[in-house]
């Protein structure tokens, strides 16, 4: 996931976190990975004429965070009732 506006991008893997609790982009493990997925999405918005930017010079402040694991389950609990 990139978020252009706050440069920030986010990575997940769907088959073990399909809730998305756990962003991967952060780790050195998976940098390289990183690196040719971006590569992979301007190589696809060249092949599709997409000009929108990956990054801004001003990004605004990233004021969303996402719910650590526990947070997630109160709401998901909450929810329900």
């Amino acid at each position: 996931i990139r978020y252009p506006k706050i440069n920030r991008s986010q990575l997940f893997d769907l088959r073990r976190d399909p809730h998305e609790l756990s962003d991967l982009s952060g780790t050195p493990a998976h940098l390289k990975r990183m690196e040719r997925m971006t590569a992979e999405l301007r190589r696809w918005q060249s092949v599709l004429g997409d000009n929108a930017p990956l990054e801004s010079a001003s990004p605004a402040p990233a004021a969303f965070k996402p719910p650590s694991p526990e947070e997630y389950v109160a709401m998901r609990k909450k929810l329900k009732m």
